[in-house]
């Protein structure tokens, strides 16, 4: 079910429309179809997060996001590398 509230930059005025589920640890790398991999997150944070993931797997600094959309992207990137949550 769809969230109305932005995991990552919480609440915007004016208020959401549309979400995107986004999978901490990438389905296509691996990742799991599980609540503990999941966020709801504005369509911008969610192109954020995945433009910081990409930085991070070429060995780049990522592109300048708030910290919270860097950290999830870290933390995608760490479970790409273990291949674990």
């Amino acid at each position: 079910m769809a969230s109305n509230r932005c995991d990552v930059h919480g609440s915007h005025r004016p208020g959401l429309t549309v979400t995107d589920l986004h999978h901490v640890w990438p389905r296509g790398d691996g990742g799991p179809d599980i609540p503990a991999n999941r966020v709801w997150v504005c369509p911008t944070g969610h192109r954020n997060i995945h433009e910081a993931l990409e930085k991070l797997r070429v060995g780049k600094v990522p592109p300048k996001v708030t910290r919270k959309e860097l950290a999830l992207a870290r933390l995608g990137w760490d479970r790409i590398q273990r291949q674990a949550m």
